[in-house]
């Protein structure tokens, strides 16, 4: 299989800062369980995504 990788730019950094470490553990969980790696800049305000296209395309909008 392919791999595909895309990274966004957080338009809002702050809903990123909010969220609690819960939700970070079921997002990075949810992603993994598409066969996508999430891979959270805060730094940067980034977010990059790496995995099948078809995945990285759903969760890029998710």
């Amino acid at each position: 299989a392919q791999s595909f990788s895309t990274k966004s730019q957080i338009t809002n950094k702050d809903d990123i800062l909010n969220w609690s470490q819960d939700t970070i553990n079921k997002y990075y969980d949810y992603c993994l369980k598409q066969g996508v790696i999430p891979t959270l800049d805060l730094e940067n305000v980034s977010l990059e995504l790496t995995g099948p296209k078809d995945a990285v395309i759903f969760e890029q909008f998710h």
